[in-house]
């Protein structure tokens, strides 16, 4: 199997988004949905390497929550899809501004983020692939929202200029600035260390190697099976002055609940990475528990 940088994206392209904006913009987000459907449906059968993938996911998770409802299966690969082609239906109702079911799970995290970015405190957090997290940008846009922090956002080069080039397209006004992950360097790390000294905030993910970096990695155990995940975005955390946290957004009942886990360092530099390890590979477990059927990773993932 190829890795996921290796493979050819099937959902995003300037043409597509942009055709999906116009559709939601004349018609609304009806026909998204009926067409995500669709196009889910038609696609699935040529879909075979990412099929294969789901395979192992799902047998990794049956496997360890013990739970047979979780055996690889067309509708449990088929359920995957679905919900993918609908995170991509929500993104455009976000770029539009005019998503509003999102908001944090629990009081105290909200309370606590809002505080520290009143106080001009970056926040540094680690996502995964678990549900929509991207929407978390719409959230600080909303008007009941107390701050309006910056948002950087890194992604693959390619998909970095798919959004660009659709955001410059349709001409929105945002907070996010969107940032190549290949390109990160000494002068990238001084740039971010800047950012959250003014109080925005970066997202950068934890569960996907980098294709720069492919040979960079540490080894976990994820529902009972090894995994390769990228060190390069936990070391690049632990060297900077920020606030640490992880966090997921996936939706449930239509309404996408963030959940979050503040990360405390260590005294040393070694002691801190293996914790981040240990505390991040356990909230991506957790996240994947709670949500099974959002966890978007159409590659091989387990050795």
């Amino acid at each position: 199997m190829t890795e996921w940088y290796e493979q050819k994206e099937k959902a995003v392209g300037v043409k597509r988004l942009l055709l999906s904006w116009w559709m939601y913009k004349h018609f609304g987000i009806f026909p998204l949905r009926l067409i995500a459907f669709f196009v889910t449906f038609f696609a699935y059968f040529g879909l075979s390497e990412q099929k294969c993938a789901l395979n192992d996911y799902f047998d990794a998770l049956k496997s360890f929550t013990g739970n047979k409802k979780f055996a690889p299966s067309l509708f449990n690969r088929f359920r995957v899809f679905l919900n993918y082609a609908n995170s991509l239906v929500d993104k455009i109702q976000g770029f539009a501004g005019d998503y509003k079911n999102i908001g944090f799970e629990n009081e105290a995290d909200r309370a606590e983020t809002t505080n520290l970015l009143k106080n001009k405190q970056g926040i540094f957090f680690i996502i995964n692939h678990v549900g929509n997290v991207e929407l978390m940008r719409v959230l600080f846009n909303l008007e009941v929202w107390e701050v309006y922090p910056k948002v950087n956002v890194f992604l693959q080069k390619n998909h970095c200029e798919v959004f660009n080039a659709f955001l410059a397209k349709i001409a929105v006004k945002t907070n996010v600035e969107v940032l190549a992950v290949e390109d990160i360097n000494v002068n990238t790390a001084v740039e971010i260390e800047e950012k959250l000294a003014n109080g925005e905030i970066v997202f950068m993910a934890g569960d996907r190697l980098s294709a720069q970096n492919s040979d960079t990695f540490y080894q976990a155990e994820l529902l009972g099976k090894k995994v390769k995940l990228p060190i390069g975005v936990l070391r690049f955390a632990q060297m900077l002055d920020a606030h640490i946290y992880f966090v997921s957004c996936a939706k449930e009942n239509g309404f996408y609940k963030i959940n979050t886990k503040s990360f405390t360092k260590a005294k040393t530099k070694t002691e801190t990475i293996q914790k981040l390890q240990k505390e991040y590979v356990s909230f991506l477990q957790s996240c994947i528990i709670k949500y099974p059927y959002q966890y978007y990773q159409f590659f091989k993932f387990f050795e």
